[in-house]
């Protein structure tokens, strides 16, 4: 409520966000379902800076690739077993539809447009109809999502068919392990050479690690990106009992001295 009083103690005009406070002073906790949020958070932010047209329509297509090579990094890293349809029903589907409804009910607003007003609310706020960036509700109406719930199952059966097609590459390859964190940054650094904004040090998390989207970083590269224990002892070399030297971002591929 304090932030409340904060926010319209300087601007009467603009409606204060009580979702995204909320989010602020409750994070979201560090599971698969919160990690994934946080990436598709992060490239949906890098994307809208860029200026991509239609940045909601487009913006599964763009995590899909990482999603797709991050699942055989969490199979090997954790030595799961079973079919590819098996690990995505049990391990996948349920953080990723969680993430996917998280998305859509409190991060993505209605878009609805008339007389020159575009409603700003996302699904969780959407109580008094539609409502401009000013507050100002100009027309009444449910919510209108540019991504639809049954957007899900075609958007998640095609992350299968591509992890499908990955986890055969890595049995061909032999060590499954060091192939599926070798294949996984190369689909970090075409993602992010495609996209240079998704790569510059302000855009970081500091509750995902978004080199393997499965653990909380910890140590900030000099560039600014923060990694976890795990992919920074993947990418770097032992020079001393507590000390590793990561030679290379691997989101700008800034050589570190």
């Amino acid at each position: 409520m304090n932030a409340a009083y904060d926010h319209f103690s300087e601007n009467l005009d603009k409606p204060f966000d009580f979702v995204k406070e909320a989010l602020q002073l409750n994070p979201m906790p560090h599971d698969s379902q919160g990690h994934m949020l946080h990436l598709v958070l992060a490239v949906r932010n890098g994307m809208s800076s860029m200026g991509y047209p239609n940045t909601e329509r487009q913006l599964l297509k763009k995590v899909k690739s990482l999603l797709a090579s991050w699942m055989p990094l969490v199979i090997t890293r954790n030595n799961l077993t079973g079919t590819i349809k098996d690990l995505l029903n049990s391990t996948f589907r349920k953080p990723a539809r969680m993430a996917f409804e998280e998305l859509c009910d409190k991060w993505l607003p209605c878009g609805f447009e008339c007389n020159g007003y575009t409603c700003c609310n996302v699904r969780f706020a959407h109580v008094k109809g539609h409502q401009a960036s000013n507050g100002k509700i100009f027309q009444k109406g449910p919510y209108q999502q540019s991504i639809t719930d049954d957007q899900f199952e075609g958007w998640f059966n095609g992350i299968g068919a591509e992890l499908k097609k990955m986890m055969e590459e890595l049995l061909r390859a032999g060590s499954k392990k060091d192939n599926a964190w070798g294949k996984h940054l190369q689909r970090l650094e075409r993602v992010y050479d495609d996209n240079s904004k998704l790569s510059h040090s302000e855009n970081v998390s500091h509750g995902t690690c978004f080199c393997c989207i499965n653990n909380v970083p910890e140590h900030v590269l000099p560039c600014g990106h923060i990694l976890c224990t795990e992919c920074v002892s993947a990418l770097g070399d032992h020079k001393e009992r507590d000390i590793m030297l990561v030679r290379y971002c691997p989101f700008r591929r800034h050589t570190h001295n």
